[in-house]
């Protein structure tokens, strides 16, 4: 699971991993797909497993920011919530999401919010006739500072605002 989840950055594969682990790992109300076997393995063993042989429920990977979805087009006016994970063994110092005119030199930012576990989201203004760039930062509690997208501050997500046509209507929307 962790060098699955040094990977995973979509929704779909974050689902993926969820269904893996609702099938596979231990749950004390029902038996799982590896409760089988270790009692086949045991019987045969005619011993008890060692406790260390089942999975960790703890990541031990290194320290990694996930946006699983990143929005490139926006519709002009409308606020863009930036979800995060911040995968981790530990809770944060803090999360903060960045943004700034196309074009400008400073950054401004956001603290994200904490939404439970290793959630976090923060808003983009609205872009009404501008391209924004924006950029995640995290300060791990080991202090270890994290970006997304992996080439911040050089290279950031765009967020393009869609041309307004003149009834008021999103030109090329349905």
């Amino acid at each position: 699971m962790t060098t699955l989840l040094q990977a995973v950055s979509t929704p779909a594969e974050l689902g993926t991993i969820a269904n893996l682990e609702q099938h596979t790992l231990r749950n004390t109300h029902e038996p799982h797909f590896l409760d089988l076997y270790d009692a086949r393995l045991a019987s045969w063993n005619k011993a008890p497993l060692p406790p260390g042989i089942h999975p960790s429920l703890e990541y031990r990977g290194p320290p990694r920011l996930i946006v699983p979805t990143v929005r490139s087009i926006t519709a002009p006016g409308e606020t863009v919530a930036v979800r995060v994970l911040v995968l981790d063994s530990l809770a944060p110092r803090k999360v903060t999401l960045q943004w700034r005119p196309l074009g400008e030199k400073r950054f401004r930012a956001v603290a994200a919010r904490h939404l439970g576990r290793a959630v976090y989201e923060a808003e983009l203004p609205p872009a009404k006739d501008q391209t924004l760039e924006y950029r995640v930062e995290a300060l791990t509690a080991g202090g270890e500072s994290l970006v997304w997208p992996p080439g911040s501050p050089q290279s950031n997500q765009t967020l393009v605002p869609l041309p307004q046509q003149a009834g008021g209507g999103v030109k090329g929307g349905h």
